[in-house]
């Protein structure tokens, strides 16, 4: 626009230059025009540009669940051709992970700078470090998009919605966890119903990550604690006894599990706010004498490796998850964006994903497929609008996943 304006104010001098550098300078506001249009950052053409994305991981390699994120996107990223820069956590001298707000923010800073310029960067959220995302994404000219964790109505005062106050800030897709939690208590409660007879009085503890008594539910873990008190509170033949934390730690909830065994003799079913956990108590059950899936229903969430493979020998009697696909998920609609298809349109600038479970009756056809992680064999250009001209709505659902 800029350039079409200075062309028609050039023109008032015709009569000075004359007829041919008239038409020079008509000629060049036609390319100048051209050009603007050309690449936008919402029109196809933009696509001979090189996709760049960075994403910034707030853990150690050795963390099962981001771990999981990032095999998943980088396969997704070989896919669509677009060059993904990964950068995880590192730990300090001694081996120790300080996971602070302030050295996950300097670290990212540090990253972002390694880059000549960034089209996309991707990253969690958490209010200190998406303030100073923002700040130094903006400098290089790119655009951040969040993932995995949801915004409060508290930090929602000062961030408003993507492309709101922020206009660097484009997109933030995040799982449903008070849904998960909900999932997996019902998936507890249906199974031990199965077994113990539909008039069976359920007692029922949760582990949790973290416990937020007395304060504004929002995160992860008080979400997902959430989920399973509305659950049991629904269901007239269950009894919620307690909700223990153990900080997300295996070594606590052995801890935790043993004592409640004790405390509660007749306890029928474990939640627990991971499958870390989860896997945790079902060791003390089986050390206890007693038989998992059998005598008591033990559950997590996040799809990890170990969880599934348990679930499939009825150890484990569910897991929830696929939460970790979010970041491949990102990363189709931001290509999609890239080359002038906006999922705002569809989707919406906030997109809540449903985590799904599996169960003994469907974790093999996803461990048949998908238990070694080859996300290789899947086609993701399948999933692109911009790839498939006639694809209508998105389909990130497992059940399109293992077509």
């Amino acid at each position: 626009m800029n350039g079409v304006t200075e062309a028609g104010g050039l023109d008032s001098g015709v009569t000075i230059e004359g007829k041919s550098s008239m038409n020079h300078r008509r000629h060049f506001a036609s390319i100048t025009l051209f050009l603007a249009l050309c690449f936008s950052p919402l029109n196809g053409a933009w696509a001979q540009t090189p996709m760049t994305v960075g994403l910034m991981v707030p853990a150690t390699e050795d963390n099962v669940f981001w771990r999981q994120l990032v095999t998943f996107m980088e396969a997704v990223a070989e896919d669509l051709e677009v060059e993904l820069r990964v950068e995880f956590m590192k730990p300090e001298a001694d081996g120790r992970l300080t996971q602070s707000v302030v050295q996950f923010r300097l670290q990212s800073q540090e990253f972002i700078n390694t880059f000549d310029t960034i089209d996309y960067f991707i990253s969690y959220h958490q209010d200190e470090i998406t303030r100073g995302l923002l700040r130094s994404v903006d400098r290089k000219g790119g655009k951040l998009f969040l993932i995995n964790t949801a915004i409060s109505p508290q930090e929602r005062e000062f961030f408003d919605a993507p492309r709101g106050r922020f206009k660097s800030w484009i997109g933030h897709m995040y799982p449903d966890e008070r849904e998960a939690g909900f999932q997996l208590a019902d998936a507890l409660l249906a199974r031990a119903f199965e077994v113990k007879g539909s008039q069976a009085r359920l007692e029922t503890v949760g582990i949790g990550g973290t416990l937020v008594e007395g304060e504004e539910v929002t995160g992860a873990a008080a979400q997902r604690n959430l989920g399973l008190r509305e659950k049991v509170n629904a269901e007239p033949r269950a009894q919620l006894k307690e909700i223990v934390s153990a900080g997300w730690q295996p070594d606590l909830a052995r801890q935790a599990t043993s004592g409640l065994l004790k405390k509660y003799p007749g306890l029928d079913v474990i939640w627990s706010a991971s499958d870390a956990m989860a896997l945790a108590a079902v060791e003390v059950i089986e050390e206890s004498g007693k038989t998992p899936n059998r005598d008591l229903f033990v559950g997590g969430i996040d799809w990890t490796e170990d969880a599934l493979q348990a679930v499939a020998e009825g150890r484990l009697t569910a897991s929830v998850g696929g939460h970790f696909m979010e970041g491949g998920w990102a990363l189709i609609v931001l290509y999609d964006y890239h080359h002038g298809i906006d999922f705002a349109d569809e989707l919406g600038v906030q997109i809540s994903t449903r985590m799904q479970v599996l169960t003994q009756d469907n974790v093999g056809d996803y461990l048949e497929r998908f238990g070694s992680e080859d996300w290789g064999q899947v086609d993701f250009k399948r999933f692109s609008k911009h790839l498939n001209k006639d694809l209508e709505n998105y389909d990130f659902s497992i059940e399109n996943l293992l077509q």
